[in-house]
């Protein structure tokens, strides 16, 4: 095993990670999503929010619109990558906050599920 530590949006974890063979991989836990969070609140609304900075580049969906979760709801462009926002829970969309070309950073809230 070898181990490392990385830091993700200024948050520091260990991992250990296991060579070729070994069988055995383990790392420690990371802390609760927020979106995780709040799917587990029935009738309340769920905040879809960017993952990290970048540009939305395509708004995939419009308020009223039912949803699964999971379902793709956004594309953000970040480093030069196209990601997908899905929905952290099924519901309807009650609001579309961001359009296409918006910047974003980490944590803006782009929607909102009911």
């Amino acid at each position: 095993m070898k181990k490392y530590i990385i830091s993700i949006d200024k948050k520091t974890y260990e991992v250990e990670i296991a060579e070729a063979g070994d069988g055995e991989t383990k790392s420690k836990p990371k802390p609760a999503e927020p979106e995780a969070a709040a799917e587990d609140k029935s009738g309340e609304p769920v905040p879809v929010t960017a993952p990290m900075p970048g540009n939305i580049i395509s708004v995939l969906v419009s308020p009223g619109q039912k949803v699964s979760r999971d379902t793709p709801l956004f594309i953000l462009e970040s480093m030069k990558m196209e990601n997908e926002v899905t929905a952290p829970a099924a519901g309807a969309v009650k609001e579309v906050i961001v359009s296409e070309g918006a910047a974003v950073e980490a944590g803006d809230t782009l929607a909102v599920i009911e």
